[in-house]
């Protein structure tokens, strides 16, 4: 079954990839497209539905959020393999690389923010941004953004219907400075033009 969801476009060769999370709980797979002819290149085994899709800035490895999985699968671009599957929190979704290589991963299902180093290949920090340290199950992290010199995160916490602002300038210290009201279920987020703020969408 196809049910399309991330889609990436390599920044330097005519390659689209698309995760396919189909609708069962086998494992999925990233198509490989020709973004010159249309034609349908291979495709790449990950776990189960497979969300969304970041590149490594050096564009050797492609990171795969697995939804069903909870975890991150790590593609070599040079062989087209996955070579590690990092585990994360339930229902990873949404991914922002930041410029210094930590790779952060909203997941839905766990009130939390996870942070990969991509250098080590692992989860090395979760980061809670729900409304109070001890909140049940039900912030649902699902979109991130951080500002233009990268010492601010931005997550959309769609079941509190706000957007979490998270001080990210210190690589081992993480906090949560406050929380933006939003309209109902906030899913995306970008920054304004002048990249002072973030725009949502529900």
């Amino acid at each position: 079954v196809t049910y399309w969801s991330g889609l990436l476009h390599h920044p330097t060769k005519p390659l689209l990839y698309a995760a396919n999370r189909g609708t069962g709980n086998l494992a999925g797979h990233v198509a490989m497209f020709d973004t010159a002819t249309g034609a349908l290149l291979g495709k790449i085994r990950v776990e189960v539905n497979p969300y969304e899709l970041l590149m490594s800035q050096d564009h050797k490895y492609l990171f795969v959020s697995n939804w069903a999985s909870n975890s991150v699968s790590v593609v070599d671009l040079g062989t087209n393999r996955v070579v590690r599957s990092i585990a994360v929190g339930a229902n990873p979704n949404d991914m922002y690389l930041a410029r210094d290589g930590r790779l952060y991963v909203s997941c839905g299902n766990s009130n939390a923010v996870w942070v990969i180093d991509t250098a080590k290949m692992r989860a090395v920090h979760q980061i809670n941004t729900a409304m109070y340290a001890n909140a049940p199950i039900g912030a649902t992290p699902n979109a991130l953004i951080a500002d233009r010199e990268e010492k601010m995160l931005f997550v959309a916490n769609a079941d509190n219907n706000t957007v979490a602002v998270v001080n990210i300038s210190e690589a081992e210290e993480y906090n949560v400075m406050g929380f933006i009201p939003t309209g109902w279920y906030p899913t995306s987020l970008e920054l304004a033009a002048d990249g002072a703020a973030p725009h949502w969408s529900a």
